[in-house]
């Protein structure tokens, strides 16, 4: 009976032992999927801050760009561009940037060039760059009026905007006890695209209960030179529906009134509409990159249509109006045809997710543009009714003549057309996820996966040759819009 007993025992010792190992484990899975599961990137804590809310005419301010990535994954192309309103001047040698972050400084690219700061570079897990500069009011400023900067951040497929406000005063008589409550600025909320038929609707919170009127300011350029104004009573949202442009940023910001007392403008929120170009006049299109081994090629406007040519063998460029797509999902459409002799290997092209730093492009060193993008190439080989084509990752360029490498994402196939001397229909589909669809005349003929450079806006453009010179594709539109 003892003996028994003890038997018992033992197995009650042995079923709690592996009840306790059972559990162990379970935390050990448990702990396992949250240390597997990283928050994505985020630049949505990144700020844009000045030394001084207000201050005289003529005074020096320091500006302070914090780009900061709270996520758990780096970003690998972040772009901060800082375009100085006209009322201030970059005070020369004051440029200077700061990383905080696990691992060593990045390659990074930092410039002042023509009224614009910019920075390029990868921030990582839980890292930050923070920039700053002083830069001099100018005299002509007078009280009252405002100096708006705004910093634009893209790298995680968004544009994200900050604001720094100041407001000019000088000295002024107060005759105690009178006393004014500043008006407190609007804060809007991110803008946000109601269809992808171009609407979207601008929307901002209420400072104060007091508040007897909002004023909204549209404007096509970060530094809202030529603003549009709107009295919105008390309305807390407004909607838009421009048409397609060339140019297709859209700008807001807001300010509130309390009577007679006006409050200062809120933070600013812009958004890239559709773009669409008919190349009936000059909109900023021209070459970007191209072949250094033979420069040969030139691009021009012709009987509403827009004209890359190539001057050379075995050469090829790029031309681009520098505008971005609209955010996430979008769609790139052209009508093309090879003109002026089509000779064998003549090919004709687009390019998208390309970069650009807010510099000059080109530069003599190709540094500042289309650094890294997407190609369509589709080439001419002879045949009345069909075209080879394929889409392509451009990684770097080779450093002896400038040409593109990577990695191709489709292989070279045919696509039947009808009429390969005649104006044929090219699209691409960009979604957030990488895929990549590609369109021959209406009809889907290659998908592919690839997200590398898909939060890059830049797009544009292609022609090129072998042996036998002259490639000449006209464009007869080019037309970008979001998807559904």
């Amino acid at each position: 009976m003892r003996q028994v007993i003890v038997n018992l025992s033992n197995q009650r010792r042995q079923a709690v032992f592996a009840s306790l190992v059972i559990a162990m484990l379970l935390v050990t899975a448990v702990v396992g999927t949250i240390i597997a599961s990283p928050s994505a990137a985020d630049l949505e804590s990144s700020k844009k801050e000045v030394n001084a809310a207000q201050t005289a005419p003529g005074s020096s301010l320091q500006y302070t760009i914090l780009l900061d990535n709270s996520g758990d994954q780096p970003i690998n192309t972040v772009v901060m561009t800082d375009v100085l309103p006209s009322a201030v001047n970059y005070v020369s040698g004051t440029l200077n940037a700061e990383y905080d972050q696990a691992f060593p400084e990045p390659l990074t690219s930092l410039t002042y060039t023509n009224g614009i700061v910019s920075w390029q570079g990868s921030i990582g897990q839980q890292g930050a760059v923070t920039i700053t500069f002083q830069a001099a009011l100018t005299d002509t400023l007078i009280a009252g009026d405002q100096v708006t900067n705004t910093v634009a951040i893209t790298g995680t497929g968004y544009l994200i905007t900050r604001t720094a406000v100041t407001a000019i005063i000088t000295t002024t008589n107060v005759f105690l006890p009178i006393i004014y409550k500043p008006v407190p600025a609007p804060f809007l909320n991110v803008v946000v695209r109601t269809t992808s038929d171009n609407q979207w609707d601008v929307s901002w919170l209420s400072p104060d209960s007091a508040v007897t009127k909002y004023e909204l300011e549209e404007a096509q350029d970060m530094s809202f030179s030529n603003p549009t104004r709107y009295d919105m009573g008390v309305g807390l949202e407004k909607s838009f529906s421009p048409s397609a442009t060339t140019n297709n940023l859209y700008c807001y910001r807001a300010r509130a009134f309390i009577g007679a007392l006006v409050g200062n403008w809120s933070n600013v929120r812009c958004v890239y509409g559709n773009y669409r170009d008919d190349f009936n006049t000059d909109t900023g299109w021209g070459i970007r990159r191209q072949d250094t081994d033979d420069v040969n090629n030139s691009s021009y406007l012709q009987n509403g249509n827009f004209v890359v040519k190539i001057g050379g063998r075995w050469d090829y460029a790029i031309a681009s109006p520098l505008r971005q797509a609209p955010w996430q999902n979008y769609r790139i459409e052209t009508s093309v045809k090879l003109e002026g002799g089509i000779d064998n290997l003549h090919s004709y092209g687009l390019i998208f997710g390309g970069d650009w730093d807010g510099n000059t492009c080109p530069t003599a060193d190709y540094s500042t543009c289309f650094n890294q993008y997407y190609r369509l190439n589709v080439i001419w080989t002879g045949s009345p009714d069909k075209m080879k084509f394929n889409l392509k990752r451009i990684d770097y360029h080779d450093p002896a003549n400038n040409s593109g490498r990577g990695v191709d994402l489709t292989l070279f196939s045919d696509v039947l057309l009808g009429d390969t001397s005649g104006w044929n229909t090219w699209a691409i589909e960009v979604y957030a996820d990488g895929t990549i669809k590609v369109f021959a005349n209406g009809t889907l003929v290659a998908t592919a996966q690839d997200a590398t450079y898909g939060s890059n806006p830049y797009f544009g453009v292609f022609a090129s040759d072998d042996e036998y010179l002259g490639s000449e594709p006209w464009f007869d539109y080019y037309e970008v819009k979001p998807l559904p």
